[in-house]
């Protein structure tokens, strides 16, 4: 299972994930369901975590990550 583990551009495993489950998501590529992947890639990042900006505002009003843990990463960066 290890190698067909998909992680998101917003750190959820695909595999888990409802949206990407009953397809209401198409994946992390630019769609007009979710703007981070477009984000991502105009950030030169794979992954949300990894841009210097995150948590950022387009993940507190579109991802998929609630407020509280958003804020503990933040939190966690200004340490």
């Amino acid at each position: 299972m290890a190698n067909d583990l998909k992680i998101g551009v917003c750190g959820i495993a695909c595999f888990r994930c409802p949206k990407y489950i009953s397809k209401k998501c198409p994946g992390c590529q630019p769609n007009e369901f979710c703007p981070l992947p477009e984000c991502a890639k105009n950030k030169g990042v794979d992954l949300c975590f990894e841009c210097k900006d995150f948590p950022c505002k387009l993940n507190y009003e579109k991802g998929p990550i609630v407020k509280e843990l958003l804020d503990f990463f933040k939190g966690e960066k200004e340490s």
